[in-house]
């Protein structure tokens, strides 16, 4: 991991930081996730509509409610038949018993008498008829009050589940507003790579200029040395030819003697001009390298997912310039 962390960060053969990060692939990513959050949306809402007058909620209220309605006047209906099989029973058993008095045997008193047994029979099928309608309305209420609870409990689950559906409408939302905001970090990030690039691009673009300066002043170095070199065999020759000669020597006390020890001050100062030029830009070759090298670490932070930090970079920049710009002026 570390290895191809180290060869991302390296730059092509045009010395250009290659791009960070795939532009079009991270817009791709947040068009689908928005466009995916919008359809979801879309269809929960038309499927509302169809279905349930857009108010589901309120569909499945109103419901519970109308069943309740039913439910609570079909126990009143069954109360009320109840309630009258008993006074018909009970009006029933009076005639009966103010049948059975004794009387007169008449003809019609015998088809009364014959009468009665039905009629007792009828009594005591209606007696138990209503007995059983009482049982079943005991079993409606009971069923009634068990809807009842059922009812309060679906209530409290529709709560809930409202609840539930107004998170989900809340983190969808936040969900938009991280999505909006991570787009305009991305796009703030486009623009300071970018900036980046064309700061690295600028740095690569002096580096070779420094460096091409530093090959012309080596060869004007050698060229200087050589040129030493030949004025010091020359000297040598013409101390030897001196000394050969003696005091006819041409190279008396005088002007000549003079030009020649000007000649080698003058050449001594080239050379401690030389060799402080040398070393500034030896010193400025080496800051160069350990500023593309911080480059390089801040490159790497960068396709990494690190923070930017534009003024320690504008300031080494800066301060690369400002030496480049004295060392020109000198």
């Amino acid at each position: 991991m570390a290895a191809s962390a180290a060869d991302s960060t390296e730059v092509d053969s045009t010395g250009r930081v290659p791009a960070l990060f795939n532009r079009r692939a991270w817009a791709r990513v947040g068009g689908a996730l928005g466009g995916g959050i919008s359809r979801l949306h879309e269809w929960g809402d038309e499927f509302e509509r169809r279905h349930f007058d857009g108010d589901l909620i309120g569909s499945l209220d109103r419901t519970v409610e109308q069943f309740g309605e039913r439910a609570t006047r079909v126990t009143e209906q069954l109360g009320a038949a109840t309630v009258k099989l008993v006074e018909q029973a009970k009006q029933g058993e009076s005639e009966d018993l103010f049948i059975e008095q004794p009387r007169l045997l008449t003809t019609e008193q015998l088809l009364v008498n014959q009468a009665v047994p039905v009629a007792t029979k009828a009594h005591r099928e209606s007696a138990e008829t209503a007995a059983s309608l009482w049982e079943e309305a005991q079993r409606l209420q009971e069923e009634i009050s068990s809807r009842r609870e059922n009812r309060l409990t679906t209530v409290e689950q529709l709560r809930e589940r409202r609840l539930a559906v107004r998170d989900l409408r809340e983190k969808v939302v936040e969900e938009r507003r991280r999505l909006e905001l991570a787009q305009i970090d991305y796009a703030a990030a486009e623009t300071r790579l970018e900036q980046v690039e064309r700061d690295s691009d600028a740095l690569h673009d002096r580096h070779h200029h420094l460096v091409k300066l530093v090959s012309e002043q080596k060869a004007e170095l050698r060229r200087l040395f050589l040129a030493n070199s030949a004025r010091q065999r020359a000297s040598d020759q013409a101390a030897r030819e001196a000394a050969k000669e003696g005091p006819r020597a041409w190279a008396r006390v005088g002007p000549e003697t003079e030009a020649l020890t000007h000649a080698k001050v003058a050449l001594a100062e080239v050379l401690s001009r030389i060799d402080e030029a040398q070393l500034q830009s030896r010193k400025e070759l080496a800051q160069l390298q350990k500023e593309v090298v911080a480059e390089k670490a801040h490159n790497a932070r960068l396709r990494a997912g690190g923070d930017y930090n534009p003024q320690s970079f504008t300031t080494s920049l800066w301060t690369l310039f400002s030496v480049a710009a004295g060392r020109e002026g000198g």
